[in-house]
């Protein structure tokens, strides 16, 4: 019998491409890092250096927001269904992606200190705006209806351009 190796797991596990988002996030958030550090000791210009740490805040908070977001699922799924290992996996996951994300909230919060910044803030969304930003981030924000039936009254272009059944459809003016 053959024994699978923790990365076979992971692939088969359900949370795989979540877990694998979630770890270019903390990739993305760990590159941000290494330059702001680099450049900071490498004295650049202040107002370099304020650009590089808004791109790091953002790359913290997408990593915190879509840890978050995996933690969430992970847990509900587990309420239902679960084996020791799979829960350890997604544990152990979560736990070293929450270290790495410490370190660097833990560094920026001493630098921002150190200059006189104000501390980070996060922004703190109700249910629905969290939705509405996962949709808007997943590429499959909803259009609304109304704007559905605008752009379905338009003829192909065998039967006219867009701008001629844009007049067509549309009155302007007073």
């Amino acid at each position: 019998m053959m024994v699978a190796n923790s990365f076979d797991l992971w692939q088969k596990d359900a949370f795989f491409s979540a877990a694998e988002e979630v770890q270019e996030s903390a990739d993305a958030m760990e590159s941000a890092y290494r330059v702001w550090i680099r450049e900071k000791r490498e004295g650049s210009e202040p107002g370099d250096l304020d650009e590089l740490s808004r791109e790091l805040q953002t790359a913290l908070g997408t990593a915190k927001w879509q840890l978050e977001e995996f933690e969430s699922a992970v847990r509900l799924s587990h309420g239902h269904h679960s084996d020791d290992i799979t829960a350890s996996r997604h544990k152990q996951f979560v736990a070293a992606i929450e270290s790495q994300i410490s370190c660097v909230e833990a560094a920026l919060r001493e630098a921002f200190s150190g200059e006189g910044k104000q501390p980070l803030r996060w922004v703190n969304l109700d249910k629905e705006e969290c939705d509405d930003l996962a949709m808007f981030l997943s590429g499959s924000v909803q259009i609304p209806q109304i704007v559905k039936d605008d752009c379905t009254t338009l003829k192909s272009p065998a039967e006219g351009s867009l701008g001629e059944n844009h007049h067509k459809n549309k009155k302007f003016g007073p």
